[in-house]
């Protein structure tokens, strides 16, 4: 049994903070992608969601204006380049006005959604962050406590995904 606890957690720190796909977790952790998929399923039914843990740590990495300005950057690479296609197709002035909304209705949901992410995620990254700044203070300070540190923060993490997930 132990050696299962030891896999699966291995599996969702791969998937979690290494941002694996799930499939290239289990593999890389000698795992069969089925028991990897079953793993996150329960620990999602006992409140560990995986995913959203993944979202957290991203956030709590890069900070969510990292991530907004990353958003926003790709969608208006992609807004420019769209642009720059309506003004020299042959569409018909009524269909460019019909591109043109629907990319100002996209322009407005986009700006939103990175301004205002889930609020259960940004607890959570902004928990995950005040852990990895204490870590950083026991390796400076006591790193002969760090090995242990690391031990108990593997084991703590899905309860902290279930307090914010």
């Amino acid at each position: 049994m132990a050696r299962n606890q030891e896999k699966l957690e291995a599996v969702r720190r791969s998937y979690v903070y290494d941002r694996q796909s799930l499939k290239a977790a289990a593999e890389f952790n000698d795992v069969p992608v089925a028991t990897a998929s079953r793993w996150k399923i329960k620990a999602k039914d006992k409140g560990d969601c995986w995913d959203k843990a993944r979202s957290a740590s991203r956030l709590a990495q890069g900070g969510i204006g990292d991530l907004s300005i990353q958003v926003l950057e790709d969608f208006t690479m992609q807004y420019s380049t769209l642009m720059d296609i309506l003004k020299y197709s042959d569409m018909e002035p009524l269909e460019k006005a019909t591109v043109l909304t629907k990319l100002a209705d996209s322009y407005v949901k986009i700006t939103k959604a990175a301004g205002g992410s889930d609020a259960n995620i940004g607890r959570l990254s902004v928990a995950m962050e005040t852990l990895e700044l204490f870590a950083q203070f026991l390796g400076e300070r006591f790193p002969q406590n760090l090995e242990y540190f690391v031990i108990a923060l593997e084991q703590f993490a899905p309860e902290l995904s279930k307090q914010y997930g």
